[in-house]
């Protein structure tokens, strides 16, 4: 099964929520369940289902985890999808069944008219919240009904999303150990009840392919989707390999052609070279690069241009966090569609590059990484200029501080500055550990 993104096709389903506050548990409910209206009163039996004998146990280090809703109407049930690396770099899909989504109530608010409800497939008393309030434990038949019925109650970790859930109640670190019941058709893939899974300490080489586009700018600096991409270039760590898809833009100058094979009169390392792959259309290219990626089936996809660790984002409530502090389901300010949203983190991880520090005529700092744009003000004319091109003397813009005085989460177009301050600046190179952030809207 391909690793699909906790996220994917969550956008519309968040649109049409809204805006409200309950709309990333329901967007998931329905882009993995469908028909809000249909509940089921049966849970899958793991005693009854057929799995593989087990070949010794296998140790994997955790790179993504899903789900699913399998079969339909009363037969449905959800497969928790575990992928991972061995040690000895093979991939596995690991299908968890058995595993319930719940939440918890207060015990005395609960009656049975309140529990005669079809979503509802048991309750378990004896909980206790951190403040010693007794709870009782209300387990679905899909994570699609814990976001239908939650707002009949006073609730408690309703929110969590599904594969998190497992991942909390199995301590799940690093990486799990699990016996190896593969399914004889897939051989890759293991079939497992969920108490079956230990968590381990599992170290692997995780593959990474890293990615850049390059979009056509001969109109000037381009906005989101309007101009075409005319080049992908990425490298992937398992195989060492650089390929570029380059499509061939209309318009070109007569005398350009495209290259064959691209030379470094100063490679990062001898033997560098990358295969050149051209193509007459967009979207051939895009497809081309799409069907790398998924024969490649790389456990990280990243890319170039990103920012070192103190740098400050704009979370949703007006503050600032420094990259390094945000945490996978921080609400931050992110762009779509050429306008400011708030945005939830799905992701993280870090990395290291070279970054310029520019020192600041008025007492502050401003870090960037060599490529990353930065406008800057000549007297005569506003452009934009890569980190590393920027000279000391030089102006840059430098947008005003939100003031914020109250927790309210301002709307989006209160985050942008009215006017701007034009600060010269000096430079120096810095080294430094650089966190990555992605956003599901993103």
């Amino acid at each position: 099964m391909k690793q699909a993104g906790l996220t994917d096709n969550w956008s519309d389903a968040v649109d049409s929520g809204a805006g409200t506050s309950n709309a990333r548990p329901d967007a998931e409910a329905l882009a993995v369940a469908g028909n809000d209206t249909q509940h089921v009163s049966a849970v899958v039996d793991a005693d009854e289902v057929r799995f593989p004998d087990a070949e010794g146990t296998v140790d994997l280090l955790v790179t993504q985890v899903n789900y699913s809703v399998e079969r339909a109407g009363h037969d449905e049930y959800p497969v928790i999808h575990i992928f991972g690396r061995t040690a000895d770099d093979v991939s596995h899909h690991v299908r968890v069944l058995g595993f319930e989504p719940y939440f918890y109530a207060p015990t005395e608010t609960l009656d049975d008219d309140l529990l005669d409800n079809d979503a509802i497939t048991r309750t378990e008393p004896g909980y206790e919240s951190i403040r010693g309030q007794e709870l009782t434990k209300i387990c679905t038949r899909t994570p699609r009904d814990v976001g239908q019925i939650r707002d009949d109650f006073d609730h408690y970790e309703a929110d969590i999303l599904f594969p998190n859930r497992l991942l909390i109640d199995k301590d799940i670190k690093s990486g799990i150990r699990v016996p190896a019941r593969r399914l004889a058709n897939k051989p890759q893939t293991i079939q497992i009840p969920h108490n079956e899974i230990q968590p381990v300490d599992v170290e692997a080489n995780l593959r990474v392919n890293t990615f850049d586009i390059e979009v056509d700018d001969r109109s000037g600096f381009p906005e989101d989707g309007e101009e075409p991409i005319v080049c992908l270039t990425s490298h992937d760590s398992e195989r060492d390999e650089y390929i570029a898809w380059l499509y061939e833009a209309p318009d070109a100058a007569e005398d350009v052609e495209s290259p064959d094979l691209i030379n470094h009169d100063d490679p990062i390392r001898s033997g560098t070279t990358a295969d050149v792959r051209i193509f007459d259309h967009e979207d051939a290219m895009l497809d081309a690069f799409v069907s790398y990626i998924e024969q490649t089936d790389p456990d990280i996809l990243t890319g170039w241009n990103c920012l070192p660790s103190d740098s400050r984002i704009q979370m949703a409530d007006g503050t600032e966090t420094e990259i390094h502090d945000i945490e996978i389901g921080d609400t931050v300010i992110g762009a779509r569609n050429q306008h400011l949203v708030t945005t939830e983190v799905t992701n993280k991880w870090e990395s290291e590059t070279e970054i310029y520090e520019f020192s600041l005529a008025d007492g502050t700092s401003l870090r960037s990484s060599g490529d990353h744009r930065i406008m800057i003000d000549d007297a005569n004319t506003v452009d934009w200029k890569n980190g590393s091109d920027v000279e000391a003397g030089e102006s840059v813009l430098k947008p005003r501080q939100l003031p914020v005085e109250d927790p309210t989460v301002p709307s989006a177009h209160e985050l942008l500055s009215s006017e701007f301050n034009k600060i010269q600046i000096q430079i120096q190179i810095i080294h430094t550990v650089m966190p990555w952030v992605h956003s599901k809207n993103q």
